[in-house]
């Protein structure tokens, strides 16, 4: 019930200029300058959280939310501090990074072949590479994470 109430605050703070001002004093410090009129990608998260633990088997939804966390979160850091090399908006550094760490979460936690562990991590580095064009990676990632394990029958 607490996070629906988070993320309905999120959401109608665009909307009613008083949520506007209380969400920003609460959480001003941890909002993006790109996100203060749109959802918060902490909010996405949530969702994607959500639908990833209903739609999917245990194993696979965990897998999916590591992946969401840790490869998301190395991507961010390395591009942050190394990206150099500019790819829609984001780096290719920080591509690779989540690449890398994608394809060792697939490994560790599954049993799928090589090439499908190699295949699935990048095309998912692909989905988070892009996503900025439309729905927010932290939904995106586990979503389709959890889609190719299943296909994959990594449950």
């Amino acid at each position: 019930l607490p996070l629906l109430i988070l993320i309905i605050l999120d959401c109608s703070r665009k909307h009613f200029k008083k949520i506007y001002k209380i969400y920003f004093i609460f959480f001003s410090k941890v909002t993006r300058e790109n996100e203060h009129n749109t959802v918060s990608g902490s909010t996405w998260v949530f969702i994607g959280i959500i639908l990833t633990t209903l739609i999917f088997h245990e194993k696979i939804a965990i897998i999916s939310l590591m992946v969401l966390s840790f490869s998301d979160s190395a991507a961010a850091l390395i591009g942050i501090k190394y990206g150099n090399t500019n790819l829609f908006n984001k780096s290719l550094e920080g591509s690779f990074s989540f690449f890398i760490t994608t394809f060792i979460i697939i490994s560790f936690f599954t049993n799928l072949p090589i090439m499908l562990t190699i295949l699935f991590s990048l095309i998912i580095t692909i989905i988070e590479l892009i996503s900025i064009f439309r729905i927010n990676d932290n939904l995106l990632i586990p979503l389709a994470t959890g889609f190719l394990l299943y296909l994959g029958g990594a449950a």
